[in-house]
C-alpha cells in the first residue's frame, strides 16, 4: 500500500473567454501559460489545488484566455512512507497526480469552445516546474 492515498478530486473553477480582439490571420500564436499550487495540509490529510492560466484577453495574438483550478484531496499513512514525510510526498506527488485532469480540463474547454483546435498541456514534471518557479504555496495547519 502506498503512503499517500489520492482520495477525490474536484473542479473549483473553470473558465473559458475568446479573445475578441484576435487576429484570426496571426501566425504568431504563443499561448503564455503559468501554473501554481496551493498545498494545505494537516498532519494525516491534505487539500491541494492546481491552478493553471493559459492565454490572455490583452495580446492580440491570443486566442482565448482560460483560468482553471482542480483541488485533490490526499491522506497519509505513516507505517507505510518509508521515512518521506507527508510534506514531501505532498510538494512532489499530489501536484503530479492532479496534472493530467487540469492537463484533460483545458484541451476540453479548447476543443468544445469550437472554435479553435483543441489546446494540450505539455507533458511535464510539474512538480519540478513548480519547485523551481517558487509557485508552491505550502500551509501545514
Amino acid at each position: 500500500m502506498a503512503a499517500i492515498t489520492f482520495e477525490d478530486y474536484f473542479i473549483e473553477e473553470a473558465k473559458y473567454s475568446r479573445n475578441k480582439h484576435f487576429n484570426p490571420d496571426t501566425t504568431d500564436i504563443n499561448l503564455g501559460t503559468e501554473f501554481s499550487a496551493k498545498i494545505n495540509a494537516s498532519n494525516k490529510e491534505a487539500l491541494v489545488a492546481l491552478n493553471v492560466v493559459v492565454g490572455s484577453l490583452e495580446d492580440d495574438n491570443q486566442p482565448f484566455f482560460i483560468e482553471a483550478s482542480i483541488k485533490g484531496i490526499f491522506t497519509f499513512e505513516d507505517d507505510e512512507a518509508q521515512g518521506i514525510s507527508f510534506d514531501s510526498y505532498l510538494k512532489n506527488n499530489s501536484v503530479a497526480i492532479l496534472y493530467p485532469y487540469i492537463r484533460s480540463l483545458v484541451s476540453d474547454l479548447t476543443s468544445r469552445s469550437n472554435q479553435f483546435p483543441a489546446f494540450y498541456l505539455p507533458v511535464i514534471n510539474i512538480a519540478m516546474y513548480l519547485e523551481k518557479d517558487g509557485r508552491i504555496e505550502f500551509n501545514k495547519n
